[in-house]
């Protein structure tokens, strides 16, 4: 896990009968400065795992005074919650996960050895069960297990909603994955990028939660401009995915337009990829029917385009500490 105060940010809690923050997501920003804290300050409580107690700390942890992050700097919000044992109030778990949940915080539980109440921890994680809830026999299986969901958990998108702005930034040959929610009057959606450095690739799809580089599929190429500049397109994929290569200018304005399906789906996938060191860049989302996209117009049934996005995932964490 990559974690640093503009990479990944962690939190931890250490839970049983009582529950305490160990670290929150703004402080102790090193990997190193989380593990002192686990070594020096966590406490043993007792056998007993009251999971409510621990979810209901969470959602301390997830507010702006800890350090949670806001909606357009396009973050996915983690819980991964870790017991060795059946929790004590049931009820109390489930509707402080509802809570977590409402609040756009996807929650993965893991169970350690055999003591364990499924049922709950079932209840617990987000839909679907079979790729957030987990049992393994062992703590040494713990830290695979998690490299192995937090690797799943970053290539999730984004839910980003209609009509608004992000700020992110992407390594070089890394995604970040958005997710927008069609909700719109028109029928065109208005991706605009604005590179403040670096280079990007971009990509979208209405089905493939995770549109990548087409390099593996077959070829074909077109032509089309946008804002007067020239773009060459070449897909190796099927008809709705291409790939676009735009000359660099400095801060360069990408704007595409997208036709929306007459199958009406929820969301369009967009993601963007890092060509440069260093490339930081804004992506706004617009309905056109709220602004004119009249001048810029690029229908998907001339070009179709998957935008990838790998970003660096900032996941808080929730833990039961092992002993």
């Amino acid at each position: 896990m990559n974690v640093g105060e503009n990479k990944t940010h962690v939190g931890i809690i250490n839970y049983s009968d009582l529950a305490e923050i160990v670290t929150s997501l703004n402080t102790d920003y090193t990997l190193d400065q989380k593990l002192q804290r686990l070594n020096h300050q966590v406490k043993h409580f007792s056998v007993s795992a009251f999971t409510h107690l621990g979810l209901q700390q969470a959602l301390d942890i997830f507010s702006s005074a800890r350090g949670l992050r806001q909606p357009e700097e396009g973050v996915m919000q983690v819980l991964f919650l870790i017991t060795h044992h059946a929790g004590g109030d049931q009820n109390a778990a489930n509707q402080a996960a509802q809570v977590l949940k409402a609040r756009g915080i996807h929650l993965i539980t893991v169970g350690v050895g055999s003591s364990l109440n499924l049922k709950e921890l079932h209840a617990i994680c987000t839909l679907p069960e079979t790729d957030n809830c987990f049992q393994i026999t062992n703590n040494v299986a713990v830290e695979q297990k998690l490299n192995q969901i937090t690797s799943r958990v970053c290539s999730e998108p984004v839910i980003i909603m209609p009509n608004s702005t992000i700020i992110d930034e992407v390594d070089v040959n890394k995604y970040k994955f958005l997710k927008i929610k069609i909700d719109i009057i028109g029928n065109k959606i208005l991706i605009t990028v604005i590179l403040v450095n670096g280079n990007v690739k971009l990509f979208f799809s209405f089905t493939n939660r995770n549109p990548k580089d087409p390099d593996d599929f077959r070829d074909y190429s077109s032509y089309t401009t946008i804002d007067q500049k020239s773009f060459r397109i070449k897909s190796k994929l099927h008809d709705t995915v291409t790939r676009n290569r735009a000359r660099n200018d400095e801060n360069k304005e990408i704007t595409l337009l997208i036709d929306v399906p007459q199958t009406k789906p929820e969301f369009v996938y967009v993601g963007v990829k890092g060509t440069d060191i260093n490339n930081k860049f804004q992506v706004r989302f617009d309905d056109c029917a709220n602004i004119d996209c009249k001048l810029n117009s690029l229908s998907s049934s001339t070009m179709k385009l998957n935008m990838l996005l790998l970003f660096v995932a900032h996941l808080p964490l929730l833990l039961k500490v092992f002993h």
